[in-house]
């Protein structure tokens, strides 16, 4: 059905504690998922294919400076990451 479609969207919400997403920047990455050509991603929150960061990452407005998302921070308190695409 995907395939048929000029446009489709999603939104997938990582909610975190201690929990890292993509790990560190230059790290391999702890989490991914698979686009329409059954390829692995490893992008989210609004960023780009390649780039391995999370929106606030791009937008330097993480929770913690040194990393490209705010689950990365692996805070004891609940935080979130939303992918859109």
């Amino acid at each position: 059905m995907i395939n048929n479609m000029d446009y489709c969207e999603q939104e997938v919400s990582y909610h975190c504690r201690k929990s890292r997403l993509l790990n560190t920047p230059g790290g391999t990455p702890l989490t991914w998922w698979i686009g329409r050509t059954n390829e692995r991603q490893t992008y989210w929150g609004g960023s780009s294919p390649g780039v391995q960061k999370c929106a606030c990452g791009l937008e330097e407005s993480c929770l913690d400076a040194k990393y490209h998302c705010n689950c990365d921070a692996d805070r004891d308190e609940w935080y979130c990451d939303i992918l859109r695409q």
